[in-house]
Protein backbone atom coordinates (compact mmCIF):
# COMPACT_ATOMS: atom_id res chain seq x y z
CA UNK A 1 0.00 0.00 0.00
CA UNK A 2 2.68 1.99 0.99
CA UNK A 3 4.73 1.25 -2.08
CA UNK A 4 1.84 2.22 -4.41
CA UNK A 5 0.87 5.76 -2.96
CA UNK A 6 4.70 6.99 -2.85
CA UNK A 7 4.44 5.75 -6.34
CA UNK A 8 1.18 8.04 -7.38
CA UNK A 9 2.96 10.48 -5.52
CA UNK A 10 6.34 10.53 -7.67
CA UNK A 11 3.82 10.46 -10.74
CA UNK A 12 2.09 13.45 -9.55
CA UNK A 13 5.33 15.44 -8.80
CA UNK A 14 6.89 14.76 -11.97
CA UNK A 15 3.61 15.20 -13.84
CA UNK A 16 2.93 19.17 -12.19
CA UNK A 17 6.59 20.42 -13.05
CA UNK A 18 6.65 19.28 -16.31
CA UNK A 19 3.33 20.49 -16.81
CA UNK A 20 5.22 24.14 -15.81
CA UNK A 21 8.09 23.12 -18.01
CA UNK A 22 5.12 22.80 -21.28
CA UNK A 23 3.96 26.11 -20.42
CA UNK A 24 7.54 27.81 -20.50
CA UNK A 25 8.46 26.02 -24.25
CA UNK A 26 4.72 26.90 -25.12
CA UNK A 27 5.64 30.61 -24.02
CA UNK A 28 8.98 30.87 -25.87
CA UNK A 29 7.77 29.32 -28.52
CA UNK A 30 4.51 32.21 -29.34
CA UNK A 31 7.17 34.72 -28.28
CA UNK A 32 9.82 33.47 -31.28
CA UNK A 33 6.00 33.04 -33.35
CA UNK A 34 5.38 36.52 -32.84
CA UNK A 35 9.64 37.51 -33.13
CA UNK A 36 9.07 36.03 -36.78
CA UNK A 37 5.85 37.82 -38.06
CA UNK A 38 7.32 40.87 -36.72
CA UNK A 39 10.36 39.96 -38.56
CA UNK A 40 8.58 39.34 -41.88
CA UNK A 41 6.38 42.60 -41.55
CA UNK A 42 9.86 44.63 -41.78
CA UNK A 43 11.15 43.09 -44.40
CA UNK A 44 8.02 43.38 -46.04
CA UNK A 45 7.80 46.54 -45.40
CA UNK A 46 10.93 47.01 -47.06
CA UNK A 47 10.71 44.88 -50.21
CA UNK A 48 7.43 46.83 -51.45
CA UNK A 49 8.43 50.23 -49.66
CA UNK A 50 4.96 50.32 -48.29
CA UNK A 51 4.11 50.80 -44.05
CA UNK A 52 2.88 47.11 -42.70
CA UNK A 53 1.21 46.72 -39.35
CA UNK A 54 0.82 43.99 -37.04
CA UNK A 55 -2.19 44.80 -34.55
CA UNK A 56 -2.29 43.12 -30.98
CA UNK A 57 -6.12 42.36 -30.01
CA UNK A 58 -6.05 42.05 -26.09
CA UNK A 59 -9.65 41.00 -26.15
CA UNK A 60 -9.32 37.91 -28.76
CA UNK A 61 -5.54 37.24 -26.88
CA UNK A 62 -4.25 37.67 -30.67
CA UNK A 63 -2.09 39.25 -33.04
CA UNK A 64 -2.75 40.09 -37.18
CA UNK A 65 -1.87 41.80 -40.06
CA UNK A 66 -3.36 42.38 -43.45
CA UNK A 67 -2.25 40.42 -46.46
CA UNK A 68 -3.95 41.26 -49.85
CA UNK A 69 -6.69 42.82 -47.87
CA UNK A 70 -7.37 39.30 -45.91
CA UNK A 71 -6.57 39.07 -42.16
CA UNK A 72 -3.60 36.87 -41.15
CA UNK A 73 -4.20 35.81 -37.71
CA UNK A 74 -2.31 33.83 -34.68
CA UNK A 75 -4.56 33.13 -31.79
CA UNK A 76 -2.61 32.51 -28.49
CA UNK A 77 -2.92 29.18 -26.91
CA UNK A 78 -5.23 28.93 -23.57
CA UNK A 79 -2.10 28.94 -21.56
CA UNK A 80 -0.95 31.98 -22.67
CA UNK A 81 -1.79 35.36 -22.46
CA UNK A 82 -1.01 39.13 -22.80
CA UNK A 83 0.15 40.48 -19.58
CA UNK A 84 3.04 40.97 -17.01
CA UNK A 85 4.31 39.81 -13.20
CA UNK A 86 3.04 41.61 -10.74
CA UNK A 87 6.14 43.66 -9.26
CA UNK A 88 7.68 43.28 -12.31
CA UNK A 89 9.94 45.85 -13.55
CA UNK A 90 10.34 47.42 -17.69
CA UNK A 91 11.56 47.70 -20.69
CA UNK A 92 13.67 45.35 -20.46
CA UNK A 93 16.89 47.18 -21.60
CA UNK A 94 16.47 49.36 -18.77
CA UNK A 95 14.10 48.24 -15.78
CA UNK A 96 13.60 51.56 -14.33
CA UNK A 97 9.83 51.30 -13.76
CA UNK A 98 6.91 49.03 -12.87
CA UNK A 99 5.50 48.03 -15.59
CA UNK A 100 1.58 49.17 -15.64
CA UNK A 101 0.46 47.96 -18.94
CA UNK A 102 1.22 44.39 -21.35
CA UNK A 103 2.13 46.78 -24.22
CA UNK A 104 3.44 50.29 -24.48
CA UNK A 105 2.82 50.27 -28.29
CA UNK A 106 0.11 52.45 -29.57
CA UNK A 107 -3.45 51.85 -29.84
CA UNK A 108 -4.49 52.83 -33.30
CA UNK A 109 -7.94 53.98 -34.56
CA UNK A 110 -9.66 50.54 -34.27
CA UNK A 111 -9.16 50.18 -31.01
CA UNK A 112 -6.58 47.35 -31.40
CA UNK A 113 -2.70 48.26 -30.19
CA UNK A 114 -0.49 48.39 -33.19
CA UNK A 115 3.16 48.25 -34.60
CA UNK A 116 4.17 49.83 -37.69
CA UNK A 117 7.10 48.62 -39.62
CA UNK A 118 8.34 51.36 -42.19
CA UNK A 119 10.31 51.05 -45.39
CA UNK A 120 13.17 52.72 -44.32
CA UNK A 121 13.74 49.52 -41.85
CA UNK A 122 12.43 51.28 -38.64
CA UNK A 123 9.41 50.37 -36.67
CA UNK A 124 7.40 51.74 -33.97
CA UNK A 125 9.52 51.63 -30.13
CA UNK A 126 8.02 49.65 -27.47
CA UNK A 127 7.72 46.46 -25.13
CA UNK A 128 4.91 43.44 -25.38
CA UNK A 129 4.44 41.11 -22.76
CA UNK A 130 3.75 37.67 -22.44
CA UNK A 131 2.77 35.59 -19.76
CA UNK A 132 1.63 32.09 -19.11
CA UNK A 133 -2.01 31.44 -17.24
CA UNK A 134 -0.05 30.29 -14.06
CA UNK A 135 1.71 33.76 -13.64
CA UNK A 136 5.11 31.92 -13.33
CA UNK A 137 6.97 32.99 -16.24
CA UNK A 138 7.05 36.08 -18.63
CA UNK A 139 9.07 36.93 -22.04
CA UNK A 140 9.15 39.94 -24.19
CA UNK A 141 9.29 41.11 -27.43
CA UNK A 142 10.78 44.78 -27.95
CA UNK A 143 11.69 47.42 -30.63
CA UNK A 144 14.75 49.66 -30.09
CA UNK A 145 14.24 53.78 -30.94
CA UNK A 146 16.66 54.28 -33.90
CA UNK A 147 17.21 54.77 -37.76
CA UNK A 148 16.94 50.72 -38.26
CA UNK A 149 14.90 49.00 -35.74
CA UNK A 150 16.53 46.23 -33.44
CA UNK A 151 14.15 43.46 -32.31
CA UNK A 152 14.53 41.65 -29.36
CA UNK A 153 13.54 38.96 -27.05
CA UNK A 154 13.74 38.46 -23.52
CA UNK A 155 12.88 36.17 -20.69
CA UNK A 156 12.22 37.25 -17.12
CA UNK A 157 13.51 35.51 -14.83
CA UNK A 158 14.31 35.76 -10.84
CA UNK A 159 13.64 39.68 -11.58
CA UNK A 160 16.42 40.32 -13.85
CA UNK A 161 15.72 40.17 -17.81
CA UNK A 162 17.86 38.05 -20.06
CA UNK A 163 18.26 38.51 -23.96
CA UNK A 164 16.84 35.38 -25.65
Amino acid sequence: MFVSISLIFLIFTIGISRFSFFNFFLLKNELGKMFDTSYYLQQRAISENSIQELFIDEVNNSYFYLSNDKKVENRLPGQITFGFLPKSFGPPLKPSKAIQKFTTFKVSEKNKYRIRFFPNGACDSGSLYLIDENGKFMVALTSSISKVAFLRKYQYSSGKWKVI
